[in-house]
């Protein structure tokens, strides 16, 4: 059994995130006996790296018409068994037609709110969750408010107004460009013989998209039976006896660090611990989130820092 992964994300050097899970999906299916190969829809021209079990596909511009020959040949040349998305775009939407046409099962999995949301956090204005549809003017107006979001209170409300018209012309947030990304993604999905969601909370979104409820499996993420087995059978522990509750991860509003860390300083147990350790990202939503959050934790002596 061959199967192509396929996404716009490389796995090489990564230590955490979908890179990551990629390069171990391929990796343990081949200890099965599947073997895996990762097609990279690069942003930019990359050389395959040697030994490495990835094919690489820079995206220049134009790109769609010599990505359609790339992969055709690719496809004929060493037709897999099944191709499986990572990522979701146009030339996603490429590789899945071309793959129907040759009749190859093609499943996708929805690893990311930002996959299909413009804003990457499924929360209309910032607050209200939302169904996950693509619509233009929408999804537009809702990206244009996560931009002034970014801009300091402190801003005169002049330079403001100067300043969200300067991010009119931003292609985020234009109506035509959220059209066509809308349009690309709609076909991608219905060009898709399986949608994977890693929750119930998220089948709505591809849903919303036009893909049909028999075609949307939950496959929940998980560890090792043999794992869960070991784990020590645990006790309510006594009153002195630090219970220690670990965060590790990007320290990204998207991922709840801020929650967690309200949430923890609500308790009034003196034994609870807070252990934090996570790499600081460029933060897309407003510089200094993570700066903000921990300031905020170190109120709190329980809470303690990891480092990366």
């Amino acid at each position: 059994m061959h199967v192509l992964h396929v996404s716009d994300l490389c796995h090489l050097d990564a230590s955490f995130g979908t890179e990551r899970y990629q390069h171990d999906l391929v990796v343990e299916s081949g200890r099965h006996g599947v073997r895996g190969t990762l097609l990279w829809l690069a942003a930019r021209a990359v050389a395959s790296p040697p030994g490495a079990a990835v094919r690489v596909v820079p995206l220049t511009t134009p790109s769609l018409d010599r990505l359609r020959g790339e992969v055709d040949g690719l496809l004929a040349a060493d037709p897999p068994t099944l191709l499986h998305f990572h990522s979701c775009g146009r030339a996603e939407s490429v590789v899945a037609q071309l793959a129907r046409q040759r009749r190859i099962p093609a499943v996708f999995t929805y690893h990311s709110p930002a996959t299909l949301c413009p804003t990457g956090s499924l929360l209309r204005w910032g607050a209200v969750v939302c169904d996950g549809a693509l619509r233009a003017w929408r999804c537009g107006a809702c990206t244009r408010v996560e931009f002034l979001r970014a801009v300091p209170r402190a801003l005169h409300w002049q330079r403001l107004r100067q300043w969200s018209a300067a991010t009119a012309s931003i292609e985020i947030g234009e109506p035509e460009s959220l059209r066509q990304r809308g349009r690309a993604a709609r076909a991608f999905l219905a060009s898709c013989d399986r949608v994977l969601v890693h929750g119930a909370a998220t089948r709505r979104v591809p849903l919303a998209n036009g893909v049909r409820p028999e075609a949307v499996t939950v496959c929940p993420p998980g560890v090792s039976a043999a794992f869960a087995d070991a784990a020590p059978a645990r006790v309510a522990p006594a009153e002195s006896e630090p219970f220690v509750v670990g965060y590790v991860g990007r320290l990204d509003r998207l991922k709840g660090l801020g929650v967690l860390v309200d949430a923890f300083m609500r308790t009034t147990w003196p034994a609870a611990r807070l252990r934090i350790a996570g790499v600081t990202a460029a933060q897309r939503h407003g510089a200094g989130y993570a700066q903000r959050v921990m300031a905020r934790a170190r109120r709190d002596p329980r809470i303690g820092f990891g480092g990366e």
